[in-house]
């Protein structure tokens, strides 16, 4: 999946109970169709993201992705601090059709670059999309400029061909 043009990441819609409002992803999905929006994000990590259970987030990969196809590409944020619940989360992504996920380094732990890397190669059943998110995680995969011969991006990306790195993301509030 190549990733160009104006991509959203979209917050997942509450009712007032407190439950996931799937005709709000209706609408949101429809809205950013209409106006020709290129991909979607969802789960991504900078939102509610780490307040939902398994399930709820199983939910919306399941009925975002089968709502979407054929209409607008999306992204499934997987990552968790827990490479076991990634992996999961990851296969069910794929077996929902998602295309391609988006990853961040494990947040609020401090890996090292071989523990950076052994989380990717865990986990490469999809292409990758690597987020640099320096609010949650103060640890990053070392650049290729770094000359470290091993655990770099360029390796990442030797192993795993899919990947693909967000080099900034641009917030407009």
């Amino acid at each position: 999946m190549r990733i160009t043009g104006s991509w959203v990441a979209i917050l997942t819609p509450f009712n007032e109970d407190g439950k996931i409002n799937f005709e709000g992803f209706k609408e949101l999905i429809d809205f950013h169709k209409k106006y020709s929006t290129d991909g979607l994000l969802v789960l991504g990590s900078a939102g509610e993201t780490s307040m939902l259970t398994k399930k709820e987030k199983q939910e919306i990969i399941e009925f975002v992705s089968g709502y979407s196809r054929d209409k607008i590409p999306i992204l499934v944020g997987t990552t968790s601090s827990n490479t076991l619940e990634t992996i999961i989360m990851t296969k069910f992504a794929k077996k929902c059709g998602v295309e391609a996920v988006v990853m961040i380094v494990p947040p609020y732990i401090r890996p090292s670059q071989e523990d950076i890397y052994n989380f990717f190669r865990e986990i490469a059943t999809l292409p990758i999309n690597l987020l640099p998110m320096e609010t949650s995680s103060p640890i990053t995969i070392t650049p290729p400029s770094s000359i470290s011969k091993k655990h770099t991006y360029a390796t990442l990306f030797t192993i795993f061909p899919g990947a693909v790195l967000f080099s900034s993301v641009t917030i407009n509030s």
